[in-house]
Order: C-alpha cells, then sequence, then structure tokens
C-alpha cells in the first residue's frame, strides 16, 4: 500500500468516527506515521484530500452498481 492509500484510508476511518471538522491533518498523519509535511506533497489541502476520498468512494459506488446490474433483464423487471 502506497503512502496516499494510507493517508486516505486513516482519514476515511477517522472522519466516519469522528467527523470531517473533529478531524486535523495531524491526527490522519499520527495515525498513518509519517510527517505532517508528507501528507501536503501528496494533497496539498485537508479539502483536497477530502475530495480526493469523496472521488474514490464515489467511483467504487458506480463500479459496485454496474456489476449488480444484469443486462439480459428487461429494465421493466
Amino acid at each position: 500500500m502506497t503512502t496516499k492509500e494510507k493517508i486516505l484510508k486513516s482519514a476515511l476511518k477517522l472522519f466516519s468516527t469522528q467527523g470531517i471538522d473533529k478531524t486535523s491533518t495531524a491526527q490522519i498523519t499520527k495515525d498513518v506515521g509519517i510527517a505532517c509535511g508528507t501528507l501536503f506533497v501528496r494533497f496539498k489541502t485537508k479539502q483536497a484530500l477530502i475530495d480526493t476520498l469523496y472521488l474514490q468512494i464515489k467511483e467504487s459506488i458506480i463500479d459496485s452498481l454496474e456489476e449488480s446490474i444484469d443486462l439480459e433483464i428487461p429494465m421493466e423487471e
């Protein structure tokens, strides 16, 4: 797992348990075990981290939906 992936995983965990506003970038870096500057090399701002996480979640949901749709079944069913 890359450092970027570790940051995203930690951010998702912390955001979901304590909320976005109550989660600092310092908490994320401490959880991952990296320096604060390392996070900002990957993400320019906390908002950029949130946006990236949002897009990944959105893509994951879309992929799951696409996999679950059976194109052989008519839409009416």
